[in-house]
């Protein structure tokens, strides 16, 4: 049997020709690291990404699905007490937010607990998508250095009146849940200094969408 022959039907050449193809189809596709502090209408924006096409990596949902892991919720129990619990037992999520947001040592303690799994199945997702444009939707992107797994940081942009304006309209957090929370962000404009593109979501959603658009052209002409 020829060499040629052999790699057809070998483990070996099998393996080298699926490689090939997982490194071809990551040259033509992009991930998209999509960031800004709260209250900047990054959500908002993500869902104009994925209207366009995108493939959506939401790093809150990948939060809130380990916290339903029986692993994850037993060490942040053993770290943190069984208050943080609700009536079923499972990781109440304001409860644990009112001890982290208060006291800065305890929210580095939960983020070394959660960061590194969310980082884990972050990658994995990327990994595994079959889109040729994914966007990282994380608030804290930059702060967990999740900008690693990304080939360009897009920060969503806001005045600070106008973010504080959302945030309190929205009436979910209290105003001890938003100072913890604005504590725990970089500044914004720390995040405009590391954008390699900048989204202004000040002058209303049509606007923001024709930003939106134009950002996309440019990867969508290399995908």
């Amino acid at each position: 049997m020829s060499l040629k022959e052999k790699e057809k039907i070998s483990h070996r050449g099998k393996a080298l020709r699926k490689a090939k193809e997982i490194l071809e189809d990551w040259e033509s596709r992009l991930v998209l690291g999509l960031t800004g502090n709260i209250g900047s209408g990054k959500s908002t924006v993500a869902r104009m990404f994925q209207e366009l096409g995108a493939e959506i990596i939401d790093a809150d949902k990948v939060g809130h699905s380990l916290l339903e892991k029986k692993e994850v919720g037993e060490s942040i129990v053993k770290n943190f007490g069984s208050s943080v619990l609700d009536k079923e037992g499972k990781i109440e999520r304001r409860k644990l937010g009112k001890i982290v947001f208060r006291d800065k040592k305890r929210l580095e303690e939960l983020n070394s607990i959660i960061h590194p799994l969310m980082f884990s199945e972050i990658k994995r997702k990327i990994t595994f998508s079959q889109a040729r444009i994914i966007i990282v939707d994380a608030a804290i992107l930059l702060e967990a250095g999740w900008d690693s797994l990304v080939d360009k940081v897009l920060v969503v942009n806001a005045s600070y009146k106008t973010r504080r304006k959302r945030i309190e309209k929205s009436g979910l957090l209290s105003p001890e849940e938003i100072k913890g929370i604005i504590k725990a962000q970089f500044s914004q404009d720390e995040k405009i200094q590391r954008a390699d593109f900048l989204i202004e979501n000040e002058e209303g959603i049509e606007e923001s969408k024709r930003q939106v658009e134009r950002i996309w052209s440019k990867f969508a002409a290399r995908c």
